[in-house]
């Protein structure tokens, strides 16, 4: 539970791994009751997680497109062949990829942070990287990256992945970023013709991908803590993450500078998972 802006905000995940919200809403005209209990909304809604995920500190990298399920199976889907209600939105979605451990709300009062553990490469919602660009859950593809093992490589494992939502009223959106609409990508345009702005030319709007902390890995029961720090310097913040690794037994400490767009800066160098310097 926190507190967004003066406005109390709940969250909870069922035995299903997804993750519903309900706001305290006392501007609501259609209550007259001195309990807070009745100014909830009547019915939790399931938070929308965006369709793709992007590694933090490889931006020119770009995100990664969730590969798009029909609902009612597992079965995957091009691009555009089908309609939106046809489509599933949790295993469309990066919500395939929360595990079944506790999370976290945070928030700077302009943003809603929900930090959240990875599955494991071996849970049934795991996707893997495909040769080009994508990720796939399809296990009759043969186009999958491999490591040095011949394995396929998980879109994530065992890390931390952070979202940021915008507070709409008594609505949770998923914060909405410009790109290049021809290229879909956030600083690469598709030629000189290619130009800024909040949509796709198909109309269809760019949403922040889930940002994955990879250097904050081997996360067992989500054992984690993630902190906004002040410094020195007025309104300037740091982020500062402790996490345990279940590797090592030991609880990692990171303390990140907080980029202008107010994620993580990872310029200066991070320890990646295998602890080297980055």
């Amino acid at each position: 539970m926190i507190r967004h802006n003066g406005v109390v905000v709940a969250l909870a995940m069922d035995q299903a791994r997804r993750i519903y919200y309900s706001v305290l809403n006392f501007d609501d005209d259609k209550q007259d009751s001195p309990l807070d209990v009745n100014y909830w909304l009547a019915n939790p809604r399931e938070l929308e997680f965006p369709n793709e995920i992007s590694q933090v500190g490889y931006a020119i990298v770009g995100a990664t497109m969730m590969p798009i399920v029909k609902k009612g199976s597992r079965q995957e889907a091009e691009s555009g062949t089908l309609r939106t209600e046809e489509i599933d939105p949790f295993l469309s979605s990066t919500a395939r990829l929360t595990a079944d451990a506790p999370f976290q709300a945070l928030t700077d009062e302009k943003y809603v942070y929900i930090f959240r553990q990875s599955i494991a490469e071996t849970n049934e919602d795991m996707v893997f990287k495909t040769e080009s660009g994508g990720a796939s859950g399809d296990s009759e593809r043969t186009d999958y990256v491999l490591d040095i093992d011949g394995n396929n490589v998980p879109i994530v494992k065992d890390t931390l992945l952070v979202d940021r939502f915008v507070l709409a009223g008594t609505l949770l959106k998923p914060k909405m970023e410009v790109r290049y609409q021809r290229s879909r990508h956030k600083t690469q345009p598709l030629g000189s013709k290619d130009s800024l702005g909040a949509k796709d030319l198909n109309g269809n709007p760019f949403f922040e991908p889930t940002q994955e902390l990879d250097f904050v890995c081997h996360l067992q029961q989500g054992r984690f803590s993630a902190l906004l720090l002040p410094t020195q310097i007025a309104e300037v913040q740091r982020w500062q993450v402790f996490a345990y690794n279940s590797h090592t037994g030991l609880i990692d400490s990171f303390n990140v500078e907080r980029g202008e767009d107010g994620l993580f800066n990872t310029a200066l160098g991070t320890k990646s998972c295998g602890g080297q310097k980055r």
